[in-house]
């Protein structure tokens, strides 16, 4: 597929502009943090480590809740307790790509996910497409009215999409093309998760960031790479806190701040020194790392 053929119109043709993410911390953007990063570690402990560390923000790993045998009602009581809001929670792929099977064999897990969204008041869920086989142009034309499927579904929950593209997958490993299908799309609860880590390690450019548009950033994965690692072969276990890799992350804020994006930098390690490592050093080393970027 020609990445420039299938890129032309959309892009340049426009459409309305999606609803405008959650606002954080006036001025400036609002440091979370992803259950991922500690995942080993109970969730009452995430809670303490995270609140301790000065996080207000957390964003909920729903398998690991259900695994740990956590019910909203016990989430709900913990939160509170910690001074925490959740602001978001991870995640579901899988759907998007026709390789998979009927979008309809999907929904009743969506529907568990949107419905304990609503639960917890978590006003924004995200889904992702890592596929690893060939996509065709009718792959892509196709996932426009899986999204628009799962997007009313959400709506049913009064919850938003934020559609993370992922780094080398074959439909939607890109911004633009994930831009496009947004746009498609034309769902008012529905908009990107731009993952710094993803944007780094796939074929995105940094001239990409020009197309985004008021609104059209719903959520923000925040997290750094090394550079001493070939981007080819960048790992989700080779990430890094802000700030502590090649990056050039405040060329990402700065997008951000131009079209007017006050929400969430939430960040996601996955490499087994946080998810392993003792939670309350781990969430003070994130919050720290995130201060640069959020500060007004």
């Amino acid at each position: 597929m020609q990445r420039r053929h299938f890129l032309a119109g959309t892009l340049a043709a426009g459409t309305t502009a999606l609803t405008k993410g959650a606002p954080g911390a006036s001025g400036g953007f609002s440091p979370c943090l992803n259950e991922a990063t500690t995942m080993d570690a109970p969730f009452e402990k995430d809670c303490e480590a995270y609140s301790a560390a000065g996080f207000r923000r957390i964003e909920l790993w729903f398998p690991k809740l259900r695994t740990q045998g956590f019910k909203p009602p016990q989430v709900e009581t913990l939160l509170r307790r910690h001074g925490l809001t959740p602001v978001s929670a991870c995640a579901s792929g899988a759907c998007l790509g026709q390789q998979n099977g009927s979008v309809e064999t999907c929904l009743p897990d969506f529907d568990q996910n949107f419905e304990m969204a609503q639960a917890l008041s978590v006003p924004r869920y995200v889904i992702f497409s890592a596929v690893g086989q060939h996509s065709t142009q009718e792959d892509y034309r196709a996932a426009v009215e899986r999204f628009v499927k799962i997007a009313e579904r959400a709506a049913r929950y009064k919850v938003r999409i934020a559609l993370e593209f992922i780094a080398r997958s074959s439909l939607f490993g890109s911004l633009l093309s994930s831009l496009q299908l947004l746009r498609e799309a034309a769902q008012p609860n529905a908009g990107v998760c731009l993952d710094t880590f993803h944007f780094f390690a796939g074929v995105s450019k940094f001239e990409d960031l020009q197309a985004l548009r008021p609104g059209e950033v719903e959520h923000v994965h925040f997290h750094d790479a090394p550079g001493s690692i070939p981007r080819e072969i960048l790992q989700d276990s080779d990430r890094v806190p802000p700030g502590q890799g090649a990056i050039p992350l405040k060329q990402i804020t700065a997008a951000l701040e131009r079209i007017g994006y006050t929400g969430n930098l939430s960040t996601e390690l996955f490499g087994s020194r946080y998810q392993k490592g003792d939670p309350f050093s781990v969430a003070k080393t994130c919050y720290q790392a995130l201060q640069p970027y959020c500060e007004a």
